[in-house]
């Protein structure tokens, strides 16, 4: 799409084509940051994805030569599966678990417990209540605690409606895959705790042998908000130079006299 849109113009989220010299600053350093953390994240998450795939590869391939050792057949499939290197400081954990998805016949459920709920009415306990309450309430994406229907599908009461709700959870929860977990660990020496080494973006943190805030990145960052704050100022050239050397703490050059 991007093929068709004419030079000097871009085209906005309602597919209009409008002139680039009528797009405020503002939007157009927006754009570029989100174009630029996007090619960064796409290319992380590809390599993501590669090590992903080599790592159940190599542990699968492993575990393959092992069985062979002992005279057995590769049974394709791997189930959980433990790796510790040879130091004692390294880990890798391949889990495996089911993916439970929760059907319609969690409304039934639901229906008949509130049913009882209201006729108990003051003989209900209030924890009870709590717990129902905990349940069948949703996150937000609408989505279901499966932890929480199992925990109150433990409860045990005497009630033909309340064994019909315990029915209709049980109906509910059904097996909808199996997701593959890797996890590593590390730790200073066989004696220390485990600790996972972050693969979340959100708790990712730096190498030990890299400091978290080095100078270089102290100057990168100062540099980069200058020029983003002189471009959307609409500074011209040599301000925009100017602003990099107050930056970096560099003292502009004395101008040669004319001959």
């Amino acid at each position: 799409m991007t093929e068709d849109i004419p030079a000097g113009f871009r085209m906005n989220a309602k597919g209009d084509l409008i002139k680039t010299t009528n797009i405020s600053r503002r939007e157009l350093d927006m754009d570029e940051v989100v174009d630029k953390i996007h090619a960064f994240g796409s290319d992380l998450s590809a390599q993501m994805y590669r090590f992903r795939e080599y790592t159940m590869r190599d542990i699968a391939l492993f575990c393959d030569r092992l069985i062979t050792e002992y005279g057995a057949k590769p049974r394709g499939k791997k189930g959980n599966v433990r790796l510790v290197g040879y130091d004692g400081c390294k880990r890798v954990d391949l889990s495996i678990a089911d993916v439970i998805e929760i059907g319609p016949e969690i409304e039934a459920a639901q229906a008949l417990i509130e049913e009882c709920i209201d006729q108990w009415s003051a003989n209900a306990q209030i924890n009870l209540r709590s717990l129902v309450k905990q349940a069948f309430s949703r996150d937000a994406a609408g989505r279901l605690s499966v932890a929480q229907l199992l925990n109150l599908k433990r409860i045990e009461i005497d009630d033909d409606r309340w064994r019909r709700a315990q029915q209709a959870i049980g109906d509910a929860l059904r097996p909808a895959g199996r997701a593959e977990y890797v996890r590593i660990y590390t730790r200073p020496a066989p004696t220390a705790s485990w600790e996972q080494v972050p693969l979340h973006l959100a708790t990712v943190k730096a190498p030990d042998d890299v400091p978290e805030n080095t100078p270089e990145d102290s100057l990168a960052m100062r540099v980069r908000s200058a020029v983003q704050e002189a471009r959307y100022r609409g500074l011209k050239q040599g301000d925009i130079r100017q602003i990099v050397n107050d930056a970096c703490g560099r003292k502009p050059k004395p101008q040669e006299d004319e001959a």
